[in-house]
């Protein structure tokens, strides 16, 4: 299943790159945008798919997937059992989670200080009432993509 979910998400990255240029899908608008609008190297009008041609970008994206494969197989057969008895045996949830806590609150603070920190704060919080009243996290996926849209409609 995980493999399914992760070649959706890089689908969702590589179909528009490719054929467009253009972030279409909520993944190339989130977390795939670098590679179609980071200034002062990328941008809406140049980008990956303006600046490689298509054999180097299919040469590039099999050569990343193989080295990946390899890594990941390798990694997986070899050394999945005792990573999973040191995680489950020694490293605790909590730790865990205030780990990732800590990496959302830092990058939130590096981008905007601590306005952007409460602003991850509520937005945490309001997700987390949305999703116990039974609102799924892939609709509330799409709607913090097509939050600007959205209050731009309302706004005007």
């Amino acid at each position: 299943m995980d493999s399914l979910t992760s070649a959706t998400y890089m689908s969702g990255i590589l179909i528009p790159l490719i054929a467009i240029g253009l972030p279409l899908s909520p993944v190339a608008i989130g977390p795939g945008n670098a590679l179609f609008n980071a200034p002062p190297v990328f941008d809406i009008d140049n980008n990956i798919h303006h600046q490689l041609t298509m054999s180097e970008i299919i040469v590039a994206t099999c050569i990343g997937a193989a080295i990946a494969m390899i890594f990941t197989y390798y990694i997986a057969m070899k050394f999945a059992n005792q990573i999973c008895t040191f995680v489950f045996k020694l490293v605790p949830h909590e730790a865990l989670i205030g780990l990732f806590m800590g990496l959302v609150l830092m990058l939130a603070f590096m981008d905007a200080g601590w306005v952007n920190i409460f602003g991850v704060l509520l937005i945490g919080l309001v997700a987390g009432l949305l999703h116990r009243n039974g609102v799924n996290y892939g609709v509330m996926f799409m709607i913090l993509y097509s939050a600007p849209w959205i209050m731009g409609v309302f706004g005007s």
